[in-house]
């Protein structure tokens, strides 16, 4: 369930989200003594009820200035219930950032955190925050380290970020510079049993559009990531093995005919 309503210059928004996992047990065997139903990847989904999971949270976006040139954006979620495993689930994200505009520049610096688990920590409830489904893509990085299917790291996330973009006088073309410097936010520990360092790396996009015309546009963007030897265990990547220092790069041409926008 979604609801927004804007009060003045201040929109408010709230979620309440809840999805649902099959119960299990482990058959690693894949007994055939049993009914062999439901069985996936060394999992037997036979059993009775359901493992159910709530997100819920608020997301305050106001406008201010003169020119409402200044624009805040402040959100709490909060994920309970039980996740798929059947662990008892208390985890959170939260996410801050201001935004100043001018006639071609959009400056934005933001605070993103996520919750996760402390290695070192003897507690039977997961405090890591599912991003659910895509939107970590938008948020964390275009070189998708901590995409949906992966989530965040199991110690969580912490990214403080830059951006600034341009606008052309005409809006035609369009380019943007951001940057993420990635950190845990629990303790993780490395293959000696001590906690590694909660430095995961810095990224850089830089992307840019250009309107050919009113259906067409290309699109372009490099990306760069300096990684730490704590992203491999933030990855599970074996220790080591990883390179720390790759580039992604696409281009990409829309075309969108007249008839579709109709």
């Amino acid at each position: 369930m979604y609801a927004a309503k804007k009060f003045g210059k201040t929109k408010v928004s709230g979620l309440f989200l809840a999805d649902q996992f099959g119960k299990y047990v482990l058959d690693s065997v894949k007994s055939t003594t049993a009914v062999d139903a439901g069985y996936v990847y060394g999992r037997r989904f036979n059993q009775q009820g359901v493992n159910t999971r709530f997100t819920t949270g608020l997301l305050l976006s106001p406008v201010f200035g003169d020119k409402d040139q200044w624009a805040f954006n402040g959100g709490y979620y909060y994920q309970g219930g039980h996740d798929k495993d059947g662990l008892e689930l208390g985890a959170y994200t939260y996410t801050l950032a201001l935004t100043y505009k001018t006639k071609r520049l959009v400056y934005t610096a933001g605070f993103d955190e996520l919750s996760g688990n402390d290695a070192f920590s003897t507690s039977t409830v997961n405090h890591r925050f599912d991003p659910l489904y895509g939107t970590p893509h938008k948020f964390w990085g275009y070189m998708d380290y901590f995409y949906a299917v992966s989530g965040a790291p199991t110690g969580g996330l912490r990214d403080p970020y830059l951006k600034v973009k341009y606008t052309s006088a005409n809006s035609r073309f369009t380019t943007e510079l951001a940057g993420h410097y990635f950190l845990l936010a629990s303790n993780q520990k490395d293959i000696t049993g001590a906690a590694v360092s909660k430095h995961l790396g810095t990224e850089l996009d830089l992307t840019a559009g250009y309107k050919l015309n009113k259906f067409t546009t290309v699109d372009a963007g490099i990306s760069y990531m300096a990684a730490t030897r704590s992203m491999e265990y933030a990855k599970n990547i074996t220790p080591g093995t990883a390179g720390l220092n790759p580039i992604w790069a696409y281009l990409q041409i829309n075309i969108k005919p007249e008839f579709l926008n109709k």
